[in-house]
């Protein structure tokens, strides 16, 4: 694979998998009850590949949820929106003989107050 096949490859995962935002929506402060919305907005030029050592890191990327706080459904609680930027760090690994690469850790450093 080229370099830019892997960035992109990244990019898209980092972007449409929310389960690598998991972490940071249950942090946020004064806590959420659910997620109504989400979208993140990565630039590569804010997006690095070390491919030997097969880490990666970002910075400055848009993440916007809007979140359901104080209930779990609209009727008990409201929206909120979050709209933060985020850098952080992670690993990938090779797979589907070597055709796809897939994020296995991440570590997202973002201001968890939602207020």
């Amino acid at each position: 694979m080229k370099l830019q096949e892997i960035r992109e490859q990244l990019i898209q995962d980092l972007e449409n998998n929310i389960w690598n935002w998991n972490d940071v929506i249950n942090n946020t402060n004064p806590g959420n009850y659910g997620l109504e919305y989400w979208n993140i907005t990565v630039s590569e030029k804010d997006f690095f590949v070390d491919i030997p050592r097969k880490t990666f890191k970002f910075k400055n990327v848009d993440f916007f949820v809007k979140l359901l706080l104080g209930g779990s459904n609209e009727d008990d609680g409201f929206i909120q929106d979050y709209n933060k930027l985020a850098s952080g760090v992670g690993n990938f690994d090779f797979v589907d003989n070597n055709q796809k690469v897939e994020i296995k850790e991440i570590n997202i450093e973002i201001d968890p107050d939602i207020f």
